[in-house]
């Protein structure tokens, strides 16, 4: 059975409300949390389909269904190897030139990289996209 509830605020249990279009465009359109080295296995997610590893710290992150467009912001965070102390680690949306090589609102390419520019793979990456 399919429905529509339409709503003006939301309240909860003690009374504090919010606007809907707080909870509608405040809303994480697609998340993952996924092991990337070698090959990729996804921990946890949501309207995420999969994640292709394209080569060392070179991911595309793909939606199970796409967004609205691609005007979406993006949050990234992967694991810091303490281990190796001197090693700063990034990691961004892929972009040449300061455009981004995939950005679609069916797919995200990121990359995870050293302070040396080198490619490296993340053994916890997590991406959260809002729109």
């Amino acid at each position: 059975m399919a429905g529509t509830i339409v709503a003006d605020t939301v309240q909860n249990g003690v009374g504090a409300s919010t606007s809907m279009t707080n909870v509608v465009s405040g809303a994480c359109v697609a998340w993952v949390n996924f092991y990337g080295v070698t090959t990729t296995s996804i921990y946890a997610s949501y309207n995420v389909s999969s994640i292709t590893r394209n080569g060392a710290g070179d991911y595309t992150v793909n939606f199970t269904n796409a967004l609205t467009d691609a005007n979406y912001a993006v949050a990234l965070m992967g694991t810091v190897d303490i281990a190796n102390a001197g090693l700063q680690y990034f990691t961004g949306i892929r972009a040449s030139s300061g455009v981004p090589q995939t950005k679609t609102s069916s797919a995200l390419r990121i990359a995870t990289f050293s302070s040396s520019t080198a490619s490296v793979d993340s053994q916890n990456e997590s991406v959260i996209i809002h729109r």
